[in-house]
């Protein structure tokens, strides 16, 4: 228990320190394996629907919580607030109480939304009660395409099998929290439930997917887990036909990737099914893909994409093995030899790639401007610019290297001491902010809401 915990209150957000304090008359600990939700649920539920919303009003919270706050890949800002108030951070909460180290160990992309409904297993609810007394959320039971309970081997549920009821109703801010007796009077823990082989897929699934949410040595690189399973599989096509193979009889395991999309729009979900599909375990998947053979695989496929090349061969050999690699993908992508076929074989373009439609050649004389004024923009802002790998500047290389060395060589010449940086001034800002901040919490009246005119006021002392 954490009865001692005082709730904070951020000096972000001041019009809250107005109202006077609320604090809880108790404070629920996390369960072990908890999602954010849930602990959220029974904190509400156990100090009362009055003194919750009491919390919330202290925090200035009234309106903008009225949607399900579950797992956290998209929080909204006003949770940072209540975390604050509860004595953690959305940061650590991330970290702990949520599925968002299930993506990052497989640096795939965070789902937008949630495509299921809330699952529990009815062994896990026993076993909580007796443990702690009440059941809860589990954060593993929420891992997209996980199925079967890890710990009891059972399918995981999202209703009552009795009614039919779905247990996760939403209310408001938050979903129910989770109890052993449905509304229609039957005890979860003692209803039929369907057990699963533990040498079977779905399980071997939900075994992989939660040592992925568990990882603490940090995440994958998705190159290299491309790069391993295009060396499993020869391509992208054998990749898909590989995952239709296995999970195709399987429709509850949803494979959102496909052939119409980049590799490198996998999802975490997709990435696990694929490593169950080969027949990996966790470990030994991990080991292969950060093995030197993946490396060498994955840095021999980028040095031929990036490599100018040698003859037309080479640059239409590069492009037919990007097409492969990664359909779904736009050719310009592949930036070196699809300009370098775009000057000398722009037939064979149109030919070999219909569907593709390469634009038009842009004149020499129109990209020394560009690439003149892209530069000159750029000293302007204070930004860094990484021209090189703009289209103007490889074809610059390609077919005017005389202009782009001596541009090259006489902009050298011009370049003076170079002045503060866009990131040193932005930090000195936000500096300043924040101090402005501090100082107006020292104000024997405090201001409602600090806007930009009361920052300016407070920072330089002049009027607003």
């Amino acid at each position: 228990m954490h009865a001692q915990l005082k709730p904070q209150l951020s000096i972000y957000h001041v019009d809250t320190q107005l109202k006077r304090p609320v604090y809880l008359p108790y404070y629920p600990a996390v369960y072990p394996g908890e999602i954010c939700g849930s602990w959220l649920s029974r904190i509400k539920f156990h100090n009362t629907l009055g003194i919750w919303n009491s919390v919330l009003a202290s925090l200035g919270i009234f309106q903008e919580l009225r949607f399900r706050v579950f797992d956290l890949h998209q929080p909204p800002v006003a949770l940072s607030l209540v975390l604050h108030y509860l004595g953690t951070t959305l940061h650590d909460a991330m970290a702990s109480m949520s599925t968002v180290p299930y993506s990052r160990t497989f640096d795939a992309a965070t789902p937008s939304r949630r495509h299921h409904l809330p699952r529990f297993c009815s062994l896990c609810i026993a076993d909580d009660i007796e443990s702690h007394g009440e059941p809860y959320w589990h954060t593993e039971h929420q891992l997209p395409n996980v199925l079967v309970c890890r710990l009891h081997a059972v399918l995981l549920r999202d209703r009552c099998p009795a009614c039919d009821k779905i247990l996760a109703t939403k209310n408001k801010f938050l979903v129910e929290p989770l109890t052993h007796n449905c509304i229609c009077g039957a005890d979860l823990r003692a209803l039929p439930r369907r057990k699963i082989s533990t040498t079977h897929k779905l399980y071997a699934l939900s075994e992989i997917s939660y040592h992925a949410l568990s990882e603490k040595g940090g995440s994958l690189d998705l190159r290299q887990i491309i790069a391993f399973l295009l060396k499993k599989t020869k391509s992208a096509q054998g990749l898909h036909q590989l995952l239709q193979h296995v999970w195709g009889r399987h429709p509850e395991v949803e494979i959102f990737w496909s052939t119409d999309h980049a590799l490198t729009n996998m999802r975490a979900s997709d990435i696990a099914a694929a490593l169950v599909a080969l027949g990996l375990k966790y470990d030994e998947a991990i080991g292969k893909i950060t093995s030197p053979a993946t490396h060498g695989y994955l840095t021999q496929g980028e040095k031929r994409r990036n490599k100018m090349p040698a003859t037309l061969d080479d640059a239409k050999r590069s492009m037919c093995d990007f097409s492969e690699r990664f359909p779904g993908k736009r050719l310009a992508m592949n930036k070196v030899a699809y300009e370098y076929l775009l000057i000398h074989d722009l037939d064979w373009l149109n030919r070999v790639f219909p569907s593709e439609r390469p634009r038009r050649l842009p004149s020499i004389h129109s990209d020394r401007q560009s690439i003149h004024s892209t530069i000159q923009r750029c000293a302007e802002s204070g930004k860094p610019h990484f021209i090189t790998t703009y289209p103007e500047h490889i074809r610059a290389q390609i077919r005017d290297s005389a202009w782009l060395d001596a541009y090259r060589a006489k902009a050298k010449k011009k370049s003076g001491p170079k002045d503060e940086t866009y990131e040193e001034k932005s930090q000195s800002r936000v500096s300043e902010l924040i101090e402005a901040i501090r100082l107006s919490e020292t104000l024997s009246t405090r201001p409602r809401k600090i806007t930009t005119r009361t920052l300016s006021w407070r920072l330089w002392n002049a009027e607003p």
